[in-house]
């Protein structure tokens, strides 16, 4: 979250495609679904404009409720982008991997 929320004008912060308000509408939404805690990894840096990346970590909670919405969601970023989902096999990491779709909906 606080590297989502560094972006400021000609120093942006993105997930993606999408732009910086709707890159932190979908780390809020990682978070409300139960996330522990979210990471962007693989940030590349694009001179005077900022930083961008289509991969995130995300920190499992224990919760069987909020680790069902979590990997419902991951099933539905996984199909956007042709993969198959990944089954619920007690792991304490979910990696997001290079997906377009914006999943804030």
């Amino acid at each position: 979250m606080a590297w989502v929320k560094e972006s400021k004008d000609h120093d942006i912060r993105t997930i993606g495609e999408q732009s910086p308000e709707e890159s932190m509408k979908a780390v809020e939404r990682l978070y409300h679904e139960g996330a522990e805690r979210v990471w962007a990894v693989d940030v590349e840096n694009y001179p005077n404009e900022g930083q961008s990346t289509n991969n995130l970590v995300i920190e499992l909670p224990t919760d069987p409720k909020f680790r069902k919405k979590l990997f419902r969601l991951e099933a539905h970023v996984a199909a956007s982008g042709g993969f198959d989902p990944v089954s619920d096999d007690g792991q304490h990491y979910m990696f997001f991997y290079k997906f377009k779709l914006p999943f804030h909906l």
